[in-house]
């Protein structure tokens, strides 16, 4: 049986659709990188991942953690990365050279098979990155990373409470890039094998994240948190897991093939994508720049929930709202790969109710996103045009 877990068939039947739009618009997109999870395994599953992978000519790589599974030697170590992944690697001293990199693009973090008494030293070794190796940031265009050490081995804590994790708040407060993006190896939340490492639910989102990224369970799956998507990404090359109980955050959970995520950032968007071995498209989420930053109607400064009909529409829709005090208003369409495609309004508005026409000739049949931002919160919703 299928781990797959799909709310609505017909909905994901016609993203499915959308695909070939997706691969004929790759060449265009504005930053590109790949997310591997549970791969260091020096085996063929390892070797079909980093091909497809590496098909998708990602800017950088960035891994979600356990990337060696063997012990002790820097040779086997390389097995289970440099043989598939030197290219990205700076500076590189192993035996696998299939390019010579100039800087470093691959950004891995530690995993439980990473920090054995032997490991972490040979990881620390093999690898040159920022700060203090077991956490550490990096910007690249126009994204912020932030990777963490989520073995409670960790000296410097694992706890929110924690020296890391005053570390994390404190960078991340102060980041001015567009986009900050979290990952580290244990799953706060999981619906897998493993189950959730509740010490890591850290207030992420109330810290300025816009993602979470984690490993560890040998799946896939996409869980809603509050504001913000946590991914669990471990089908690197390492066996594969089923799940067991299901969490109510959980939308969508894969275990039946190797894969790994293509992200494509824009300026006002991002797009996770999880492709499995086979090229097939698995999950597609949007991330809109404008998080919807609460779920509390009282908090939006409209005495009603602000509505979309009719939802199909052929030739028009119609956006329905009230507002209780004076408001700047915005409303923007996005297409499914995440690029805006309209701006359908842009005012100041007193306070009253108001009903705007979205009407555009131009756009094919399809979904998309509107998101409609009254100050500095948001609503989106998702239409489809006939």
């Amino acid at each position: 049986m299928s781990c797959f877990s799909l709310c609505n068939i017909r909905f994901h039947a016609f993203i499915n659709l959308s695909i070939l739009f997706l691969i004929a618009d790759m060449h265009s997109h504005a930053q590109r990188f790949a997310v591997i999870g549970d791969f260091g395994s020096a085996d063929e599953n390892e070797r079909h991942v980093a091909e497809l992978v590496k098909s998708w000519k990602p800017d950088f790589i960035i891994t979600t953690g356990d990337n060696n599974y063997s012990e002790g030697s820097f040779e086997s170590m390389d097995s289970c990365i440099g043989q598939f992944y030197s290219e990205y690697i700076y500076p590189y001293h192993g035996s696998f050279k299939q390019g010579n990199a100039t800087y470093n693009r691959f950004f891995p973090s530690l995993g439980n098979h990473d920090v054995t008494s032997e490991n972490l030293q040979l990881y620390c070794d093999y690898f040159t990155l920022p700060g203090n190796e077991r956490y550490y940031d990096f910007v690249t265009g126009q994204i912020h990373f932030f990777v963490l050490n989520s073995n409670i081995s960790e000296p410097d804590g694992t706890e929110a409470s924690s020296e890391q994790g005053a570390w994390l708040r404190r960078n991340l407060k102060k980041s001015a890039s567009r986009w900050k993006i979290v990952y580290f190896h244990h799953p706060p939340f999981s619906s897998g094998y493993h189950g959730s490492s509740s010490y890591m639910r850290w207030p992420f989102d109330r810290w300025g994240a816009d993602a979470v990224i984690c490993g560890h369970e040998h799946s896939y799956e996409r869980l809603q948190i509050g504001a913000i998507p946590y991914f669990v990404n471990g089908c690197g090359g390492a066996c594969l897991r089923s799940f067991t109980d299901t969490l109510d955050e959980s939308r969508v959970r894969y275990c039946d093939d190797f894969g790994a995520q293509l992200v494509d950032a824009y300026q006002d968007s991002m797009v996770f994508c999880h492709i499995n071995i086979n090229d097939s498209l698995i999950d597609r989420y949007v991330l809109i720049h404008n998080p919807v930053y609460n779920t509390n109607v009282n908090e939006f400064p409209s005495s009603e929930e602000p509505a979309i009909y009719p939802n199909p529409f052929s030739q028009s829709a119609n956006i329905q709202f009230s507002l209780y005090h004076t408001s700047d208003i915005q409303i923007k369409a996005y297409n499914t790969v995440g690029e805006m495609v309209d701006v359908i309004t842009e005012q100041r508005l007193s306070p009253g109710s108001y009903s705007i026409e979205w009407k555009n000739s131009r756009l094919k049949p399809g979904i998309y996103y509107l998101i409609i931002t009254c100050n500095r919160f948001a609503r989106s919703f998702r239409v489809l045009k006939l």
